[in-house]
């Protein structure tokens, strides 16, 4: 946070509000809701800045942005990321606790195989490629009424859209 911390600054002297969205983690990189929560708020004080808070996936659980996408795609292609589980578990069989032959692909890499999996035009596929666009208004992809994205909704509906910077 530090390195916004010029940038909280303007924002308050302005009347606006800072929004803190960040991967509570988990135990497998040292993080986690709680730790991560304790975290940020003592940088809150240290820093003398003020902001909203929102941990992912939900603002109460171990998790990360990976955690929601794979929550929210679409239901009817589930079996696209059953497909990579597969091979993630495949690769892993390999590796013994002595000896790793393989590196299991990281959770990014099946959220970018999910979507690198469906047939693009040729301009779809070099806003995926070079753009980084994940397509998120493609309801064939992602599934953006569910459940599961409540909490974020709840917490983004708190706040007043005119002094959001």
């Amino acid at each position: 946070l530090s390195f916004f911390e010029d940038k909280f600054r303007d924002t308050t002297k302005i009347g606006g509000r800072n929004l803190v969205l960040f991967d509570a983690d988990g135990d497998w990189n040292e993080g986690g809701f709680e730790k991560r929560t304790k975290e940020l708020l003592a940088e809150r004080e240290r820093l003398k800045i003020d902001f909203e808070l929102f941990l992912l996936p939900n603002n109460q659980s171990d998790g990360d942005l990976e955690t929601v996408l794979e929550n929210i795609i679409n239901p009817k292609h589930r079996r696209l990321i059953d497909c990579y589980l597969n091979y993630e578990s495949c690769v892993g069989q390999y590796n013994s606790s002595d000896k790793t032959l393989y590196e299991v692909p990281l959770r990014k890499a099946r959220i970018y195989s999910y979507i690198d999996a469906f047939p693009k035009s040729n301009s779809q596929s070099e806003r995926f490629k070079n753009k980084g666009d994940w397509f998120f208004e493609n309801p064939e992809y992602w599934n953006l009424d569910c459940d599961y994205l409540k909490p974020l909704e709840a917490f983004l509906l708190t706040l007043k859209p005119e002094t959001i910077q």
